[in-house]
């Protein structure tokens, strides 16, 4: 194949140029997003009912029906219900071996089940998960007077149409419908009379300020709508409206304008706003996208005629355009650290050249494989080509080296491009699969964590297949044309002498240099176990602070306003603080939330963390919370722990979760407890009388549809007054309620004073607000906050009570990210595991023995030293990203021993001695290893680096790589020489014993015969 492409060089060169013209188009076609599209097989089951029922009656005919048919199937993993008075919520996670086909069977049978429910549901939807659900962009639309309908209609007829023409934009929601007013026509306490007065109310309201539609006529073969106009064309008509009775509609009614923004508070430095979320195709680019959207905003402002102004609450564009920028610094500085030393070790440009036209057709050639693959830039694959950089010039490195060897030693420079380049092929090959052998298990994991990896493995499988076949054409067709004969330098002649000596220090002190690296193996592997800082996934940096804090129950809705405005204030007025974001609910009216952008990085005069004490300061002198949780940014899950309340019975659980919840709270650095079980709450019960209603002319049906209208209204009619369009509500006294008194007087019928007292009887009982099952098991999950400092001694003592806690009915695990994390690291350590056994097979197929693969897996775990010593220096959080670091390790490091061994295999056929074999093997193959491994580790320093706001899921894995990898290149020079010479000792001897016992028996039979 070479001797062919020597005679035809022409065919690598338009080859090279293709790749390169290919990849540059894949590179501008491909989509640029935060994440790999993620559809998870996850589905979600959302049930609305008409009207709220009984809490055992709605589990009884929904949930356990619709449980029973996910429960059993074959493609179900985990299932989760939650069943309140009016909607059952299930989310099913699949195995990821569901097909799409017994995913949409599946959805076909729980719609057919939710089909034959005997309940009225008002809504149902079944469907999966994807990307496309989250927002990816989030703006805050401030108009100067949020009362201002003006403004408020250019935002909604002008800058939400435009933002739709967007094609990329698959879904736009905003609250401007919050703000626009509605009618609420309230009876006076004095003239609810009876059901059937409210009825005839409510009835003359609906049909005469209403325009319903009649029909159709057809004439002309076309067809025309026939509808009814309201008898209200303005205000005034509302007032002055009579009902059939002669009554005017006034005297029975108080009228008045709402608006349900009135129950929220959104503010920005003091300011009400408007907000707009987007949500974007998971085939489309965040980043091409996000500036569409912005030249959209701009060029609309430009063009505005009220006063309004707008900020960007979040932006995921933000982050990957970082991430971008980091990559291409990151690829400069590797590619100028990995020519740095390529020129030490070689000294001539021209042959600096040959490694430098490969890498980026290497680069291009992973581009381009990802679009034939629909991927797109995202944070994984941007780490990977991070990381590839540093790898994919290994096995050219390899090749290049052994040929600029043989030139140094006078062969002629085609036959040492060809021998050369043939005598490393085996071992190159090898190196190769036995990395892309160990990212295979990494691109296979189950659940969220598998499906971000599986474009990581597939980038840097790509990438070092690319550079397996530069490696054995492009880079000898180069070194003939470009390398020129060098002479050894006095430093690395220095250098190689310096190495022998150590190592043949070793190799007399075998079991001295053993005993003291596998004690190192134990003390470190403890310290990384027991000591460095552990996560999930690291947190996408939003240079913001999230503030979550609860007060006294009791607390009503404006004085939480006035608490959030106040602290707001004094937030706005901190150095370094851009903007304040705040909000608030009526709903729950005790609670309150905070989102903090900081200035640019380049205006700051303070830490980010200086900022957030400030912050908290400001929080502690204002707000008298009971709870309350910081964080960096709303994707922060740091700070809490989750825990999992499991029982057969709901009843057992409500007993025990305050005794858990003191507990928890007596713990040292815990700041709160919450847990996902409302508050015990208290239901009325009506008993009704069938004497009674007998004995009334009444019927049980008419008088609780009474109540039902009385305690919930008729909500959203339909109104058209003086042409507009509006909505109303109907609602009774707020005391009926309000007071459990005041319902049992409700007025039934005009004659005879006959109130709900007369024809029932109220109870009250404890009752539950809503059950949670998972897997069939009523379960609720208590969230723990904490401070972060204190973060392992609250794990240690949450764990100890765990361990320790005894109940017969009720159990206790680790749920939420907690749980995640322990699965997704149970997952790489089985990953790993597979790609020891497939590096295992490969390495036996290259040396045709078990031995010397059994030496080279006995010097990897000696890699761990490295790694522990990296994040106890760091200190460094070691998570999910770091451990996918570890299992890239088992692949690179095998690289060294394999080039190593396979030379010391070759010098043993040539007849050396054991000893002599390993120090001829190890001199010749210390510069390639050297230069390999430091080629590596520059092109992650700027990953390892980091300091930047993306730099957090680049981190962990440069430094698990770079220290394991330096500490590898160590045990690989030093540990797996003494190895491969204990075991070919073991094997001597056994040989030996074998051909002794051999020699004895051959004497023996030749003096029996003579």
């Amino acid at each position: 194949m070479l001797s062919f492409l020597f005679k035809r060089p022409l065919i690598i060169f338009l080859v090279s140029c293709m790749v390169m013209i290919a990849g540059t188009i894949a590179t501008l076609l491909l989509p640029i997003q935060i994440l790999p599209k993620v559809d998870e097989p996850t589905l979600s089951v959302r049930i609305v009912l008409d009207k709220e029922t009984d809490l055992d009656e709605v589990e009884r005919e929904v949930t356990l029906p619709l449980e029973n048919v996910v429960l059993y199937s074959d493609i179900v993993k985990r299932t989760t219900a939650t069943t309140t008075t009016k909607n059952v919520n299930i989310h099913l996670v699949m195995k990821d071996s569901a097909s799409e086909s017994q995913i949409n069977k599946l959805q076909d049978t729980i719609n057919q089940q939710i089909n034959s429910v005997s309940l009225k549901i008002s809504s149902s939807e079944v469907k999966q998960f994807s990307t496309e659900d989250d927002t990816f962009m989030s703006i805050a639309v401030v108009p100067e007077d949020i009362e201002n309908e003006t403004i408020r209609n250019e935002i909604r007829d002008v800058l939400i149409p435009n933002l739709r023409q967007i094609p990329e934009l698959r879904k736009i929601e905003h609250n401007l419908g919050t703000y626009d007013e509605y009618y609420v026509f309230e009876m006076k306490p004095g003239k609810v009379q009876s059901l059937q007065k409210s009825a005839q109310v409510i009835q003359e309201i609906q049909e005469n300020f209403t325009a319903p539609l009649l029909g159709t006529i057809s004439y002309n073969q076309s067809q025309y709508r026939v509808k009814s106009e309201s008898v209200v064309t303005s205000p005034e008509d509302i007032m002055n409206f009579r009902l059939s009775t002669g009554e005017l509609l006034i005297d029975l009614v108080d009228m008045r304008m709402e608006k349900k923004a009135t129950k929220v508070i959104t503010r920005l430095n003091g300011k009400d706003y408007y907000s707009v979320d987007l949500n974007i195709s998971s085939s489309e680019s965040e980043v091409k996208t996000a500036k569409k959207v912005r030249d959209m905003l701009d060029k609309i402002h430009g063009n505005k005629t009220t006063d309004w102004q707008f900020y960007y609450i979040w932006d995921a564009s933000n982050f990957i355009g970082q991430a971008i920028t980091e990559l291409l610094i990151n690829i400069g500085i590797g590619t100028l650290v990995a020519i740095g030393v390529l020129f030490i070790v070689f000294r001539n440009v021209r042959t600096i050249l040959v490694i430098a036209i490969s890498i980026p057709i290497c680069i291009m050639t992973t581009l381009l494989v990802l679009k034939l693959f629909n991927y797109s830039i995202n944070i994984m694959t941007l780490m990977a080509i991070g990381i590839g950089t540093g790898m994919i010039v290994d096995a050219c490195i390899v090749v290049l080296e052994n040929i600029f060897r043989k030139i140094q030693m006078g062969i002629e420079k085609k036959e040492a491009v060809l021998s050369g380049t043939r005598e490393v092929m085996g071992p190159v090959i090898s190196s190769v699969l036995t990395t892309i052998a160990v990212f295979l298990p990494i691109g296979y994991l189950e659940g969220f964590v598998g499906q971000l990896t599986k474009q990581l493995a597939l980038t840097v499988t790509t990438a070092l297949v690319s550079s397996l076949v530069v490696s054995l054409t492009v880079i000898p067709l180069l070194s003939y044309y470009l390398s020129t004969k060098q002479k050894e330098s006095a430093l690395g002649s220095k250098l190689t002498d310096g190495y022998i000596r150590i190592l043949e220090f070793c190799l007399r002190s075998k079991w001295i240099i053993l005993t003291g690296f596998t004690v190192l193996l134990v003390v470190f592997s403890y310290a990384l176990v027991v000591h460095v800082p552990k996560n999930y996934v690291p947190n996408v940096s939003e240079r913001a602070l999230y503030v979550r804090f609860e007060v006294d129950e009791k607390t009503n809705f404006s004085t939480t306003k006035t608490l959030l405005s106040e602290t707001a204030e004094k937030i706005e007025n901190l150095q370094d603080v851009q903007n304040v974001f705040y909000w608030a609910d009526e709903g729950r009216s005790h609670r309150g939330n905070f989102y903090i952008h900081y200035e640019p990085v380049e205006e700051m005069s303070m830490t980010e963390e200086e900022v957030n004490q400030q912050i908290e300061k400001a929080i502690n002198e204002t707000i008298p919370y009971s709870f309350l949780t910081i964080s960096s940014g709303q994707t922060d899950t740091s700070g809490r722990l989750q825990i999992a309340v499991r029982s057969s019975t709901m009843a057992d659980i409500i007993t025990e979760v305050p005794l858990i919840r003191d507990n928890f709270m007596l713990i040292q650095g815990v700041t709160g407890v919450e847990s996902s079980i409302a508050k015990e709450s208290v239901e009325w019960s009506i008993d009704f009388s069938q004497q009674q209603l007998d004995h009334f002319g009444l019927t049980r049906n008419s008088v609780e549809q009474y109540v039902r209208t009385v305690l919930n209204g008729v909500k959203d009619i339909k109104l058209k007054v003086a042409g507009k369009e509006k909505t109303a509500d109907i609602v009774f006294p707020k005391v009926y309620r309000e007071s459990s008194d005041a319902l049992f007087q409700l007025p039934i019928q005009d004659r005879a004073n006959l109130t709900l007292e007369s024809v029932a009887t109220l109870s009250n009982s404890p009752a539950e607000a809503n059950r949670t099952r998972k897997n069939g098991n009523y379960e609720i999950e208590m969230t723990i906050y904490y401070e972060k400092e204190q973060r392992y001694e609250i794990e240690r003592q949450v764990d100890l009570f765990l361990a320790n806690y005894q109940s017969q009915d009720v159990y206790l695990s680790y749920t939420g990210t907690q749980q995640e994390q322990d699965e997704a690291f149970i997952n790489l350590i089985l990953a790993a595991v597979v790609a020891f056994a497939l590096v295992f097979f490969i390495l036996t197929v290259q040396f045709n023995r078990l031995r010397q693969p059994f030496v080279i897996m006995a010097s990897l775990p000696f890699t761990l030293i490295g790694v522990a010593v990296g994040f106890l220096i760091t200190g460094r959080v070691f998570d999910i990203v770091a451990m996918i670091g570890i299992v890239m390790l088992v692949g690179i490091v095998v690289n060294n021993a394999i080039v190593l061994i396979d030379v010391i295999n070759n010098r043993r056929a040539e007849g050396y001695t054991v000893h002599n074999a390993i120090i001829d093997g190890a001199r010749t193959r210390l510069r390639p290893i050297l230069t390999t491994t430091l080629t590596t580790v520059g092109g992650l320093i700027a990953m390892f680096i980091g300091g930047t706001n993306t730099s957090d899921f680049q981190t962990p894995l440069a430094t698990a790589v770079i220290f394991g990898l330096l500490f590898s290149t160590l045990v690989s020079l030093l540990v797996l020489p003494i190895i491969y010479s204990l075991f070919e000792s073991v094997a001597g001897f056994f040989s030996r014993r074998s051909n002794k016992n051999t020699e004895q028996k051959q004497l023996t039979e030749e003096t029996i015969h003579s």
